[in-house]
């Protein structure tokens, strides 16, 4: 769970860089399309403030922000989770970086806060590709080559699983919806 500094920081980075795109990628992203402009419409940063504030998944779809999902957890154990898939296969693609850290960073504005976080555009065609290994990879298996130093550390296999399970909805969704992925993830 981020600060509300840190949210907001969040939120005007975002409110930025989606000010910013190009009318493709807000197609990509799941914007609403104003037959009147013919024109997608990108969601001003008192959009985002106000369906933020009440974040429930159905209400972003609703506003036109496309599908969207938060975990609170470190970001970086889930991360590793994934990245013990490397030992159980050969797949040259890397595809178990996909759902936390892949995708291309988002240059933010020259203007922009150092401090914000580095958004990364996950595009169609990986967003099925993370979709894809996170449906195929057997969470068992990946627990099996973590389960030692994960509960050292006091990390639970339940917590993971459930967030495991969250990340194959959220993906399986944007995946079927043919939507880009933006991801904020705070260090």
């Amino acid at each position: 769970m981020c600060t509300h500094q840190r949210r907001t920081q969040l939120l005007t980075a975002i409110a930025e860089w989606v000010r910013r795109c190009d009318q493709d990628v807000l197609a990509r992203l799941g914007c609403p399309f104003d037959p009147f402009t013919d024109r997608f419409k990108a969601p001003g940063e008192r959009t985002l403030r106000d369906v933020f504030a009440r974040f429930v998944p159905a209400i972003l779809t609703a506003a036109g922000l496309g599908i969207a999902h938060s975990i609170n957890k470190s970001w970086d154990a889930v991360h590793d989770l994934y990245t013990a898939a490397n030992a159980l296969s050969t797949d040259a693609d890397e595809p178990w970086n996909l759902p936390i850290y892949g995708g291309r960073p988002v240059p933010h504005s020259a203007d922009a806060d150092p401090s914000d976080p580095p958004l990364m555009l996950l595009e169609p065609p990986e967003v099925s590709q993370a979709a894809q290994f996170l449906t195929a990879v057997s969470f068992d298996e990946l627990w099996s080559v973590v389960e030692a130093r994960f509960s050292a550390l006091g990390w639970t296999k339940q917590e993971h699983i459930e967030h495991h399970r969250d990340l194959q909805e959220f993906y399986g969704q944007a995946a079927s919806a043919g939507h880009a992925v933006v991801k904020a993830v705070w260090a």
